[in-house]
């Protein structure tokens, strides 16, 4: 039966995302013969990947490091979505009935209001600088001092805490106070719409956290709506862009976001009955067996081939999806510039001396499963880039030959190219970064 291809909703901004590349990948799984095939995604990130795939018939399982990107895939696939699954519309509603008390913060969320009603970006990152935080050690806010406390203690015992979740330590940088407030309070009443106990609930409440991630990359005040780092201001440096992006930024409702997100989730997600599947792990403890468990048919996977830990991306927003306070890294006594927490994912993919083994245990799993394989792959032909790669292309081939059969594999260069991060003085131009799709066909011949 034909299945109508749908595109996809993207969840999030996400780095690396293969929006452009999903013809390319769903033509390879017909060129192996998979159709309808039981597909294993193992670095589902944003889910467009697993959302196409589940389109056009295909059985997924998404899999990720990071606890929000499986709740994306949850959602998105409608993973345990019920019949009598509440509407998502609704909860959505029910989520936004309770009202966020300020009180605590009044002087900066009203001093925000009044430089956001004025139009002057200026005295709103002035405000943003203003305000306390938990990792602030300059000034000290009685008012403010147990609600840092309990975060802080929280975010050591590994605890769900509400209360201050984003406005204690993302206000006036990543988000305006008036949004973290906000994102904290929705935060929480998910938690009662959808309790994390409650099976029955299991796809209302990713939806609902989706749509709160949503809400939040809609708003940050950061390069590319990711969350390495807010927009640093420095003293001396130029601040007329950044006070137009302030202003434009603060200014997004997060709740009406998220409203709006909600219902866009429940018309695009996967119906009831799909048999879909997703969840957090990590690619490293992954089996053969728990493939053929599975019945998996084909491997397709995106893994990281930088030095950037894809971790620091989207920190905040595992902060949102568990509900757990950070426990920020500090280095010589200073949180980061990114409030990065110390615990973040390492991935071994990012790693010169890990990435050889990871992709080996990858390889042969897949082939011990008697799965295909198709790796996504960007390239450098450039004396620098900005972006090295942990593993070259050759190598990639020569392991997947190793493993699949010299007969097996195939390598086509795909037109497309790569978008850096980095840009301005640390990026490179004339940059020559195609994209690859290296196959391994399992049984052939």
């Amino acid at each position: 039966m034909h299945v109508p291809t749908l595109q996809p909703w993207r969840p999030i901004q996400f780095l690396g995302s293969k929006l452009r590349s999903l013809d390319l990948i769903a033509r390879e799984l017909g060129a192996l013969g998979d159709h309808p095939g039981r597909i294993w995604e193992p670095f589902t990130g944003s889910s467009v990947v697993a959302q196409r795939l589940a389109s056009e018939g295909h059985r997924v399982w998404a899999t990720d490091a990071l606890e929000s990107s499986a709740t994306f895939a949850t959602a998105m696939l409608g993973v345990k979505r019920a019949s009598s699954s509440t509407s998502l519309t609704e909860a959505a509603d029910l989520v936004r009935s309770a009202s966020t008390d300020p009180r605590s913060w009044a002087q900066w969320v009203d001093r925000e209001a009044e430089a956001l009603a004025a139009r002057d970006g200026r005295a709103l990152l002035a405000s943003g600088a203003d305000v306390p935080q938990r990792w602030r050690t300059e000034a000290d806010f009685q008012s403010l001092r147990g609600l840092f406390k309990n975060v802080d203690e929280a975010a050591v015992q590994n605890e769900v805490h509400h209360d201050g979740l984003m406005s204690a330590t993302y206000a006036g940088t990543y988000f305006g106070v008036k949004q973290a407030l906000t994102l904290e309070q929705l935060r929480s009443q998910i938690d009662v719409v959808a309790p994390a106990h409650d099976v029955a609930c299991a796809w209302v409440r990713a939806g609902l956290l989706t749509a709160l991630s949503h809400a939040a990359s809609a708003a940050v005040f950061s390069a590319g709506k990711h969350f390495a780092q807010p927009h640093r201001l420095r003293p001396g440096k130029d601040l007329t862009f950044h006070a137009q992006r302030a202003l434009q930024d603060r200014s997004v409702d997060v709740a009406e976001v998220f409203s709006l997100a909600a219902k866009e989730i429940e018309g695009r997600a996967a119906g009831p009955g799909a048999q879909h599947d997703a969840d957090c792990r990590l690619v490293e403890d992954v089996r053969a067996s728990d493939l053929l468990e599975r019945g998996i048919t084909t491997v397709y996977a995106d893994p990281p081939y930088t030095a950037q830990q894809y971790s620091r991306f989207y920190h905040v927003l595992e902060v949102l999806s568990t509900g757990v306070p950070a426990r920020l890294q500090r280095v010589k006594g200073r949180v980061t510039s990114g409030l990065y927490p110390d615990n973040k994912y390492l991935s071994p993919y990012s790693s010169r001396q890990k990435a050889p083994a990871a992709f080996r245990h990858l390889l042969t799993t897949a082939r011990d499963a008697d799965a295909h394989i198709i790796l996504s792959y960007s390239d450098t032909r450039g004396a620098s880039t900005g972006n090295a790669r942990m593993v070259t292309l050759t190598s990639l081939v020569q392991w997947t030959e190793e493993v699949y059969g010299k007969d097996a594999v195939n390598v086509q260069e795909l037109d497309l190219r790569y978008r850096q991060f980095n840009s301005g003085p640390r990026g490179v131009t004339d940059r020559r970064d195609p994209e690859f799709m290296v196959t391994g066909r399992a049984h052939a011949g």
